[in-house]
């Protein structure tokens, strides 16, 4: 990352500031935090009715969605819709080091999309313009965990000894990416409609790393150490997404969809304070990092499938993105990203059931979205389960809830550390068509 190094403030009496770099055993910067947190929730999802159906909405896409998951879509809604959703999640974060455990919960409510779709009169097929503002990436997050780190070390003295330092590390995190969506669909022939959409990104991070390294044992010549990293950033960005839907016959349709590469450029600051305690020494230390740095996040590709009957769809899609391909995240070198990252190919199925002679619609859905951080190994895979509701209240206006619950596990045996997280999340949404 280019920066700017300013000294705001530093306190040391007899120890050389180089020992603080001698004692933080497995320390996660915070760097890592966002480098991770990039792919934690990169499909957040938009839309209730599609997250009722596990995501499935390539070829599903007929609402003011569409602009998110197929822009091709759009071709299939006949009058001007406005649409809003907000979103609740709930995450959990359980961790055990070293047979300690710790258990953390974040919630929030956010405003997931707000868009309007505009069809153009035509002499025949269909021709419709939109614009949205979707929140495709939750930053939102909480980590903790605290243990006796017993990995064998070297003391002051050179000696090997057992580590002994009593570990207490905490992360939260805020914020979120926004793409603001300008979309344009048509139909081409009878059977096949292109759309187009262009997506200008921003968003902020804002993060707070904290480790506690204490002394219990009197192994080394400090009694604790506290390291404290704060960040402060604006994400900005732009990227092209295109697609097409194709109408084998009445009940079948095909789709697919492409993101191109996400240029975002990130512009912050990182604050950092070293504090070293002994008996009757202390020395502290605050410096603050300015600067920014671009970064390219890899091409999305979507293939889809749904059958509809009178009374019911049914939606397959399959994504596929190569992770390792993303290059210039802070500054580290392209070739650690194909050991940091794995291309994944994400599944999701789902349906869609209209109950007879009622204006309701119910669906559920399942959704296989494998991590492509490799940073620390996989126990159990992500794995989503969803379910929702859609009311259509006299003719004009629509009401859909959903519900979509998922957790992962991750293991490092080297220190004896476990982690579980569960995403529960509630996306409501409202429409009214003109």
């Amino acid at each position: 990352m280019k920066k700017r190094l300013t000294i705001l403030s530093s306190v040391w009496f007899l120890f050389p500031t180089i020992l603080f770099l001698t004692v933080w055993v497995g320390v996660s910067h915070s760097q890592g935090i966002l480098r991770e947190g990039i792919t934690i929730n990169s499909d957040f999802g938009v839309g209730a009715r599609s997250m009722g159906m596990g995501g499935a909405h390539v070829a599903a896409a007929s609402d003011v969605s569409a602009m998110y998951w197929n822009p091709a879509g759009l071709v299939f809604v006949r009058r001007i819709e406005l649409s809003a959703t907000l979103t609740r999640e709930e995450y959990e974060i359980k961790t055990s080091f070293f047979n300690t455990a710790s258990d953390r919960t974040k919630k929030k409510t956010r405003l997931n999309s707000l868009g309007l779709a505009y069809p153009i009169p035509t002499l025949r097929g269909s021709l419709v313009f939109g614009m949205a503002i979707n929140r495709v990436h939750s930053f939102d997050r909480i980590y903790a965990r605290e243990g006796y780190n017993d990995i064998l070390a070297y003391n002051d003295q050179n000696e090997v000894v057992s580590g002994d330092s009593y570990e207490k590390e905490t992360q939260i995190s805020a914020g979120g990416l926004y793409n603001w969506s300008f979309c344009g669909a048509m139909d081409i022939s009878e059977q096949l409609s292109l759309g187009i959409a262009l997506h200008i990104w921003s968003g902020d991070y804002e993060g707070v790393f904290e480790l506690v390294d204490t002394d219990t044992e009197d192994v080394w010549t400090f009694h604790e150490n506290t390291l404290t990293q704060e960040d402060d950033f604006d994400l900005d960005g732009y990227s092209v997404g295109f697609g097409g839907v194709y109408r084998a016959n009445r009940q079948l349709t095909f789709g697919f969809s492409l993101n191109s590469k996400v240029n975002l450029e990130f512009d912050g600051e990182q604050r950092e304070e070293k504090i070293y305690v002994d008996d009757d020494e202390l020395m502290s230390e605050k410096v603050s990092y300015y600067g920014f740095e671009d970064a390219e996040i890899p091409w999305m590709f979507n293939l889809g499938s749904a059958y509809t009957h009178k009374m019911f769809k049914l939606a397959a899609d399959v994504t596929y993105m190569d992770w390792s391909e993303t290059e210039n995240v802070f500054d580290i070198d392209n070739l650690e990203n194909k050991h940091l990252y794995d291309e994944v190919l994400k599944l999701r199925i789902g349906g869609e059931f209209l109950l007879p002679n009622s204006p309701i619609r119910l669906r559920a859905g399942v959704c296989s979205d494998p991590l492509p951080y490799q940073g620390t190994k996989i126990d159990r895979d992500r794995v989503y389960f969803t379910g929702g509701i859609g009311v259509l209240l006299d003719r004009v206006f629509t009401i859909d809830l959903a519900y979509v619950s998922g957790s992962w596990e991750r293991v490092n045996t080297e220190y004896e550390y476990q982690e579980e997280t569960k995403s529960n999340r509630v996306f409501v949404t409202s429409s009214y068509h003109f």
